[in-house]
């Protein structure tokens, strides 16, 4: 049993080295071409990857950011704080703030004059960080291509 050319006595790599060599190939510009070569790959040995898609887009929240104002000002205009460079790897300045649509069981509200009680059915829930945008292949379930965006922003998966 073998993936990527690793048995399973052979040692892998960390999370870290797979996130900066992912940060790398996304640096270089080279992701498209990576998933391209994996399309080609994947026709070549008789895979059609074009038997209907899944697209999703989840939220993947993180830590929160406590900022002045004038920190706020600063990262809204595009700059970086002056912060030290050990607080400077420490904050999130590429999160962004959105709102997820929840649902929850329609039920009868309270109403201040005794009158006809009306449903309640939605809920909207503040979240701060990214979203993964994800388009997959329904039959073979196969990630066709990947992005991750503030989760302010919509992107194309």
């Amino acid at each position: 049993m073998r993936f990527l050319g690793l048995g399973l006595g052979d040692q892998v790599p960390d999370r870290t080295t797979i996130w900066l060599f992912r940060e790398t190939l996304v640096t270089a510009g080279a992701m498209k071409g990576v998933f391209a070569r994996f399309d080609t790959e994947l026709k070549e040995r008789g895979y059609v990857t074009l038997s209907g898609q899944i697209v999703d887009a989840s939220i993947v929240e993180a830590p929160r950011q406590r900022l002045t104002r004038e920190e706020k000002r600063h990262i809204r205009d595009g700059e970086d704080p002056p912060w030290p460079p050990a607080k400077a790897r420490q904050k999130d300045t590429q999160a962004r703030w959105t709102v997820k649509r929840g649902r929850v069981k329609a039920k009868p509200a309270p109403t201040l004059d005794g009158s006809e009680a009306r449903m309640v059915g939605g809920l909207l829930i503040p979240a701060f960080g990214y979203k993964s945008h994800i388009n997959v292949d329904r039959r073979f379930r196969l990630i066709r291509r990947f992005t991750v965006t503030d989760a302010a922003r919509r992107g194309a998966a």
